[in-house]
């Protein structure tokens, strides 16, 4: 079931849940603003639940720039893609959209490696918000 009104991380909820993974297993990070930040807090959220890796899910041209920034980071995950042919086919033009988005990141990551350790990137981090809560669904 997809909320049109709800922020991504709550979409990936969503369809996780109805695929059989329990509610409580899940953290979510909504916080950030872009890829960077994103990444940035998720790391902050594995330490403060004690977690040392995790699994991203995306698509197939998003993960080669969540594997770049990890990496950068020095952050460990795993990363899941679905690779078939005709997702491939409707998707070139987001191909075009993602080396921009490369482009665009380097400037996040500038700023990410010169953040003190467990600070906070995006509007949120800000605004004060330093902590994260399981969300409550409605």
């Amino acid at each position: 079931m997809y909320r049109w009104n709800s922020c991504l991380s709550e979409h990936g909820e969503d369809v996780m849940v109805s695929r059989g993974i329990r509610e409580e297993r899940l953290l979510l990070e909504q916080k950030s603003r872009n890829t960077v930040h994103n990444i940035v807090n998720c790391k902050i959220l594995m330490n403060e639940h004690g977690m040392e890796t995790c699994l991203l899910v995306s698509n197939s041209f998003h993960i080669r720039r969540m594997k770049y920034i990890m990496s950068d980071l020095g952050i460990s995950a795993s990363f899941y893609a679905i690779r078939d042919f005709m997702q491939l086919v409707r998707q070139w033009r987001i191909t075009f959209q993602e080396i921009r988005a490369f482009r665009l990141t380097l400037p996040w990551l500038a700023k990410a490696r010169q953040l003190a350790p467990g600070e906070m990137m995006g509007a949120a981090a800000k605004a004060g918000g330093g902590h994260y809560e399981r969300s409550a669904k409605a």
